[in-house]
């Protein structure tokens, strides 16, 4: 697990999540992923929207208004 208080990076112990600590702690921000930067229902849309466009079954202006339309509403 990561520290969630700056100045804690010297307690991971793994080489790999210590480097991303350092770099979380540099960092002048950071980007949430999409889904999780959205209300729950958005979120989960955005999530079926992306797995259908890599299975093919729905095209990017699909995917665009899909996710449009559930945001809409949530709002």
């Amino acid at each position: 697990m990561l520290p969630v208080l700056k100045g804690e990076e010297s307690a991971v112990k793994d080489a790999n999540l210590k480097e991303v600590a350092t770099q979380l702690a540099s960092a002048t921000g950071y980007q949430l992923y999409l889904d999780q930067a959205y209300p729950p229902a958005v979120g989960q849309q955005v999530n079926d929207s992306v797995a259908e466009l890599f299975a093919g079954t729905k095209t990017p202006e699909e995917v665009g208004a899909a996710i449009t339309e559930v945001a809409k509403s949530e709002g």
